[in-house]
């Protein structure tokens, strides 16, 4: 992949539309991105991978971080990349979520992220996910994949060379994908852990069901089962299955005994049961010849009651007759309180009917007054309509106003804010410009003292006659002495940074103080304007009093105009009331007349109609013993009474002498029932035979208490017998399976024993490729450092209580020893790091497929070099120029600058913003 034109809008520090026409770099060999600190050189690789993937190569920026805060806000904010790709050209431009100041108005608006992705083929893809899909395809790398393979960040790598095998492992863990390895590790150890609980509780298990065997107490066994409880498993089991055929016999033997018992108690039960029997039938044969004698002397008595109830018919037959004189009656009353009830109602209606006339009148009153008095009402409303327009078109005109003053108010405060963010900006400026110069002092004076020190530490090694690799001279008659506050490389280069910093942080303030200067003289003209509109031209300071005055006269015509439109609204509303309510009362009124010539006419009727009604009831009333029905009906009631209780005293006499005949029948029959039943049977003695029973079952009790006992201890016994087996042979099946695992385990954790290095699995995979690494590294490595340095592996663990196998050790062939990388100096760091990296991006591209990129960016670093080693490292990189590749330097060295003619030149703009350019 080879970018050919790089656009950036509104992109991190370019403010507005920056073209890079990368195409004029070539296709081979180094060029530099130089600039100011903080100008944003490491922008352009941020902007490509993100046209690319959608994310910047740094996980601290997020997409929505990359909008420029110097653009305007009617410049967009987007990434165009065109680049080419075996020979095919590709174009795709990105734009992130954010956002930006509203073109109309006041506040912000969203702009949502989009892409477009041109295709040789003229496809257009614009959907993110298939635009990211088709570039991991396309380019075979991932976005991870990709900045660390065509970003080589040495800071990022100089951890990677010193970090210890922990963190190593940490670092190859995301970058080779081994964590599934790792899983492995720590799932063996799970499943040997889960293993070992599950032994210990087949163990624990084995011991409670020792403990619930069980022997007879004194028997020779239960010594015996005591000792099997702590052997093994096999003698448990013998032990229990004697237990179980010693209780098999004595179980059958007892149930032998058992079963003749049971025999003799049936015999025994039996003349038992036929003794007691006649026991109950001598006592049936008593009651019932006492029973007897009282039925005999029940038979006379009902006797004599029925004969007297016989006595009673002819007074039975009178009320008979009475009572067919009174049903006959009955019609002539019913037409009597037919006519009673029609007089009754004929007088209630005529009651109703004057009252109805009565208020008829007042009603038909009532109604012409109330048409009176609404039809008077309504013409007094006529020219509302008229006054309630007006009062609407004032109510839109003092809205217009109040809605020009509330924006010239907001316009005012954002004015206000500005004016003191402005003023807070500039205190922070001043702060910050101290700062720099501080900063800037203290490193000019650490520069000072280590640069002495470098012509002390220069004329240490010098010796009288022999020549100065300075100036030439065989004799040196005043060396510089070295001194021992002089400050070392790390402190010095620390001390740059911070002046740096300051500066940038100083210059950042500036800038923002300058554009924000622009935005209030903006605001300032836009508030004179709309002020010299509104208000006739007071100046923005004394705008508050003016607006101040203008609401509260704006907010005395709105309370007036409010009452007004209040008034006007409640008469629209009785006006409208009244043209709905002015039919209703003429047709009420009209309505009221009718229903008053209806009601005159009924009374007249109603009394013709009574007074017939009432001479029907008087001829109905002559020749009637009662006066009404219902005291007929209730002296019928007490003659059917009457003859009720005589007929059922009758049936009850009757009823008693039957049953208590049948019943001296049947008690006759029983007595001589029982005599000759008593005759047949033989002589028993109740008492001999219950004593006997209670011989046999004395016997019986203990014999069945036996055969509980021995069912239960032989149906645990058996149960804890098929457990013991069962626990037994599961046992000895996880012990071989722990074995083997809990060693896999041990071996795959690092955690083997016997003297060996503790080696995990996930890391003996990385060894693999930290060799292939460190293969690749080391062809760079030793260029760099002219066949002197090499990094090797360290084989062998200080210890062997603690993790290894990703140690890393530099060789000195100059003097053929082997030390920790750690004791080489900044420079030497600096070259392995880079030979580090450069072989890591060289393997990651091997393992993703054999992917080649025709660009690479190496960022900072460069600094920490004396210029012999500058050279290397320079030769080192323009070796990965071969086969066309092109490398970007991203530095601000200055020997850099010298040594390569093609350049991206960063410059930060004092308008706001950065500037960049291609010099060749």
């Amino acid at each position: 992949m080879r970018p050919l034109r790089l656009t950036l809008s509104a992109f991190g520090p370019y403010a507005g539309q920056t073209v890079l026409e990368l195409s004029r770099l070539g296709s081979r060999g180094l060029y530099l991105i130089t600039g100011d600190t903080g100008a944003g050189k490491t922008t352009i690789f941020d902007a490509i991978t993100f046209a690319l993937y959608g994310e910047a190569s740094g996980s601290s920026r997020e997409p929505a971080m990359l909008r420029s805060k110097y653009a305007a806000p009617d410049v967009p904010t987007f990434v165009e990349l065109v680049f080419s790709y075996r020979g095919e050209e590709y174009r795709i431009r990105r734009n992130p979520e954010y956002e930006r100041p509203a073109r109309r108005g006041g506040g912000v608006t969203r702009e949502a992220a989009a892409v477009e992705l041109s295709l040789p083929d003229g496809t257009l893809v614009t959907r993110t996910r298939e635009a990211a899909a088709a570039v991991q395809e396309l380019l075979g790398l991932d976005r991870s994949q990709f900045s660390q393979v065509v970003m080589i960040a040495q800071g990022d790598f100089l951890k990677l060379l010193l970090a210890p095998t922990e963190e190593r492992k940490a670092i190859f863990r995301q970058l080779f994908d081994t964590r599934r390895y790792q899983r492995l590790q720590e799932e063996l150890k799970l499943r040997t852990a889960a293993l070992g609980r599950r032994r210990e509780e087949l163990r624990r298990s084995l011991c409670q069901y020792a403990d619930q065997l069980a022997a007879p107490q004194g028997d020779a066994l239960e010594e015996e089962l005591d000792r099997a409880r702590s052997g093994p498993a096999a003698e448990l089991e013998d032990v229990a299955q004697r237990l179980l055929r010693q209780d098999d016999a004595a179980q059958t033997a007892a149930r032998a005994q058992l079963d003749q018992l049971e025999l003799q108690l049936e015999q025994v039960n039996r003349a038992l049961g036929q003794a007691e029997e006649l026991q109950r039938t001598r006592r049936k044969l008593d009651d019932a010849r006492t029973g007897l004698a009282q039925l005999e002397k029940q038979l006379a008595e009902c006797q004599t009651v029925l004969e007297a109830e016989q006595s009673k018919g002819p007074q039975r037959d009178a009320l008979a007759a009475q009572l067919a004189a009174g049903r006959a009656a009955l019609p002539r009353y019913d037409e009597l309180e037919r006519a009673q009830r029609s007089l009754l109602a004929c007088q209630k209606e005529l009651e109703a009917a004057r009252h109805r006339l009565a208020g008829g009148e007042a009603r038909a009153a009532a109604a012409a007054r109330q048409l009176e008095a609404l039809t008077a009402e309504a013409s007094s409303l006529e020219n509302i309509g008229l006054r309630m327009e007006q009062c609407q078109n004032r109510r839109k005109e003092l809205d217009t106003a109040l809605n020009e003053l509330d924006a010239l108010e907001r316009l005012e405060q954002e004015w206000v804010h500005l004016e003191r963010e402005l003023e807070e900006l500039r205190r922070r400026y001043l702060r910050a410009a101290r700062a720099a110069q501080e900063r800037q002092e203290e490193y000019q004076r650490l520069n000072r003292e280590f640069l002495d020190a470098q012509a002390g530490i220069l004329a240490a090694e010098l010796e009288e006659g022999s020549a100065c690799p300075v100036c030439g001279a065989t004799h040196h008659p005043a060396p510089a002495r070295l001194s021992g506050q002089a400050p070392s490389q790390v402190r010095l280069r620390a001390a740059r940074t911070q002046a740096d910093q300051a500066q940038e942080e100083a210059a950042r303030l500036s800038e923002g103080s300058a554009g924000l200067s622009g935005q209030i003289e903006v605001k300032r003209e836009q508030l004179s304007l709309r002020a010299e509109q509104f208000l006739g031209g007071p100046p923005p300071e004394r705008l508050t009093e003016a607006l101040a005055r203008k609401r509260v006269h704006l907010g005395a015509q709105n309370a007036q105009l409010e009452q007004e439109l209040q008034h006007a609204r409640i008469r629209a509303e009785r006006k409208a009331e009244l043209d709905r309510l002015l039919p209703q009362a003429g047709a009420e009124a009209e309505a009221a007349q009718a229903d008053l010539h209806d009601s005159r006419q009924r009374l007249a009727a109603l009394d013709s109609a009574l007074q017939g009604r009432t001479e029907a009831v008087q001829l109905l009333s002559k020749g009637l013993e009662h006066p009404s029905r219902s005291e007929a009906q209730a002296a019928l009631l007490k003659l059917e009474q009457r003859q009720a209780a005589l007929l059922r005293a009758l049936e009850r006499a009757q009823e008693a002498f039957t049953l208590c005949r049948e019943a001296h029948a049947a008690q006759a029959g029983t007595v001589a029932a029982l005599t000759g039943q008593l005759r047949r049977a033989p002589e028993l003695d109740v008492n001999a035979q219950l004593a006997r029973k209670q011989a046999l079952e004395e016997p019986k009790c203990a014999l069945s208490e036996q055969l509980t006992a021995l069912h239960a201890r032989r149906e645990r016994n058996l149960d804890a017998l098929a457990h013991i087996r069962r626990s037994s042979d599961e046992l000895d099946r996880l012990d071989e399976q722990w074995s083997w695992m809990s060693s896999l385990a041990n071996t795959a954790n690092g955690a083997a024993g016997g003297g060996k290095q503790k080696l995990m699995l996930e890391t003996h995979i990385q060894t693999a490729y930290f060799d292939r690494i460190l293969a690749r590294a080391n062809v760079r490595f030793m260029s760099m450092s002219g066949g002197q340095y090499e990094l090797i592996r360290r084989t062998q663990a200080a210890d062997l209580r603690s993790q290894s196998g990703l140690e890393l050790d530099v060789v000195d062939h100059y003097n053929g020893s082997v030390r920790n990388v750690q004791t080489l100096s900044g420079g030497e760091s600096f070259l392995a790091s880079l030979s580090l990296a450069l072989g890591l991006s060289d393997e990651i591209q091997c393992s993703a497929g054999g992917v080649r990129l025709d660009s690479m960016f190496v960022d900072e670093g460069f600094g920490s070099l004396d210029e012999d080693t500058l050279a290397q490292a320079i030769g080192a990189l323009a070796g990965l120029t071969d086969g066309d590749r092109l490398v970007g330097i991203i530095s601000h060295v200055a020997e850099l600058k010298e040594r390569i003619d093609r350049q991206i030149v960063v410059t930060k703009d004092r308008a706001g913003g950065s500037r960049a350019q291609i010099v060749t």
